[in-house]
């Protein structure tokens, strides 16, 4: 029988985080009355490409998805980065304000 692998910290510490995270997006989607289909399509509103199964792997942990659908799942549970990061427990900053996209603005391609 092998011995268990310890996993370098940073790495360990990024499995937590992501559980974590996928733990909150589950209860606060769960909260808002909606299923994996319907907060998937809320991302894909706000340009994001999203699929039910990314949202399933997002709160079981499984996924490592882009920055831009975390910020996406964010802003469609109206929630702060902070909080889906599990840097803080506060919901909502208090002076936050709304950011409109830029409609110009395009990705860069990555290269």
């Amino acid at each position: 029988m092998q011995a268990a692998v310890k996993l370098p910290y940073h790495k360990t510490m990024a499995t937590e985080i992501l559980r974590t995270m996928g733990k909150r997006v589950r209860v606060l989607r769960e909260e808002h009355g909606w299923n994996q289909i319907e907060l998937a399509a809320e991302v894909r509103r706000r340009g994001v490409e999203c699929s039910n199964s990314m949202i399933s792997s997002v709160e079981t942990g499984r996924a490592n998805p882009s920055l831009e659908v975390f910020v996406a799942i964010a802003d469609a549970l109206d929630i702060t980065l902070d909080y889906l990061a599990k840097r803080t427990d506060k919901i909502e900053s208090p002076d936050a304000a709304p950011v409109e996209p830029d409609p110009g603005y395009s990705q860069p391609a990555l290269t």
